[in-house]
């Protein structure tokens, strides 16, 4: 069982060597092509840009770069601005932040098409642009901070998307949560110019009605919840809670009853 032996390799001569070297160092040239790919018809010249530079125009014979050259002419085309693309994009947003987006305190979500979803999404993103860079027109000293106080909690569009109700929230204690509120309704009229301004290449923009929110109040309940679970409070998040709960599957498995309810006199889970 002894392992086979390879033989041994012949050693290269010098001429060998000078043959390898020469092969290394002559420029690259392409493979002959096949008959299959002889009987295709030839693909149409492609033009290189016009900032191009001149090297690439007329490469020098033999080098290189010429089985490149139609690669790098492509790139420059693709990467070439067309005449008819000057103007800049829509400023409107695509995006937003909507984990909770029309939902009640339950969790339950309300249906809604397609098309409600996508200009709820477009308006909430858009508000929140516009209040973190403070583009409402400035009335008084101040005003700056008082748009950094409004938070978009969410947007709900109506059925035929000609209404959107926006439910806003502040940041800050009661007094100044309470002062944005009262900025957001005398300036109603410069939040929607402001909004208009970017939705000047979109299309119409829908009437605008603000309303208070009460996610910070659903927060609360949700932790007081989430602390007390024998008061059987609403809360969206148990059942992702009780997903991810081992030591209750545990428990359940091994008959303990379950915390929202009265104590069992016999000790197990009912059946």
């Amino acid at each position: 069982g002894s392992p086979p032996v390879r033989p041994a390799r012949a050693p290269v001569s010098a001429a060998g060597l000078g043959r390898m070297a020469l092969a290394a160092a002559a420029p690259w040239r392409p493979a002959p092509p096949t008959a299959a790919a002889a009987s295709r018809p030839p693909l149409p010249a492609l033009r290189p840009p016009a900032s191009a530079p001149a090297v690439l125009l007329a490469p020098a014979p033999g080098s290189s770069v010429a089985p490149l050259l139609p690669l790098l002419a492509l790139g420059g085309l693709l990467g070439q601005r067309s005449a008819g693309r000057g103007r800049r994009a829509s400023p409107v947003a695509r995006c937003a932040n909507f984990q909770l987006h029309a939902r009640d305190p339950s969790g339950v979500r309300h249906q809604e098409s397609r098309k409600q979803a996508r200009e709820a999404s477009t308006i909430k993103s858009t508000l929140d642009i516009i209040f973190d860079r403070c583009e409402v027109q400035y009335r008084r000293i101040g005003d700056d901070e008082m748009q950094r106080r409004i938070r978009i909690d969410d947007v709900i569009m109506s059925k035929n998307c000609g209404s959107a109700y926006v439910h806003v929230g502040a940041v800050g204690d009661a007094l100044e949560r309470r002062q944005a509120i009262v900025w957001l309704v005398r300036n109603k009229g410069a939040v929607k110019t402001a909004l208009a301004r970017r939705f000047k290449k979109r299309g119409r923009l829908p009437q605008i009605y603000f309303v208070e929110s009460k996610f910070d109040m659903w927060s609360e309940q949700i932790a007081k919840a989430r602390k007390h679970p024998e008061y059987n409070l609403p809360d969206p998040f148990a059942g992702v809670a009780r997903a991810l709960d081992e030591k209750s599957k545990v428990w359940g498995r091994m008959g303990v009853g379950d915390p929202t309810r009265p104590p069992n006199p016999w000790g197990y889970r009912e059946p």
